[in-house]
């Protein structure tokens, strides 16, 4: 829905929106700002009111990994109605793509807690730590497309490729984790 009203409104060509820079790497930014954003207003909410560097970094990977599992349930209850599946079966896909999901605190939290310590370090360092990001992401994402591709063809696209989109979600992950 939103999809369709943001091509019709931006005028986006159908076919560049499925490219890996015009449409992949944009949905992959979205989506990681969806879990970058309130969990590090959450987690300076907490700085602020005094609460233990510890603490904050569990808060924050709560919060992302809640975020992720709730909007990979949610995508994959939409995309096995879609598919045909059964509602019983859209459900079981939804809580299984769920706990999949949750993978999405630890590059976040991580990424958050790199950005905490500032920007006084060396090009070295600031390369050394966008790779572990960005490899960090992409290993994320890997097994997230992995995982819920082989949901889909256990309950209800049998004939869904187990590593169909993989290769370039995990790229999008890759570049953007690179940037944080």
């Amino acid at each position: 829905e939103l999809r369709q009203q943001m091509h019709e409104t931006l005028a986006v060509d159908p076919a560049q929106s499925q490219e890996f820079i015009a449409g992949t790497l944009p949905q992959a930014a979205g989506s990681m700002v969806s879990f970058f954003l309130p969990a590090g207003a959450f987690g300076k909410a907490l700085k602020l009111a005094g609460a233990a560097p510890g603490p904050v970094n569990t808060a924050t990977t709560l919060m992302s990994s809640a975020l992720g599992a709730s909007q990979s349930g949610a995508a994959g209850f939409r995309d096995a109605l879609v598919n045909g599946a059964s509602l019983e079966n859209a459900y079981k896909a939804s809580g299984l793509n769920a706990l999949v999901g949750l993978s999405e605190g630890v590059p976040i939290a991580r990424a958050l807690d790199r950005l905490d310590k500032g920007t006084g370090g060396s090009l070295r360092r600031l390369v050394v730590e966008g790779l572990k990001g960005g490899g960090e992401e992409a290993i994320q994402e890997i097994f997230q497309g992995l995982s819920e591709n082989k949901i889909a063809q256990e309950l209800y696209a049998p004939n869904r490729s187990l590593t169909e989109g993989v290769l370039e979600s995990g790229a999008a992950g890759g570049l953007l984790g690179f940037g944080l």
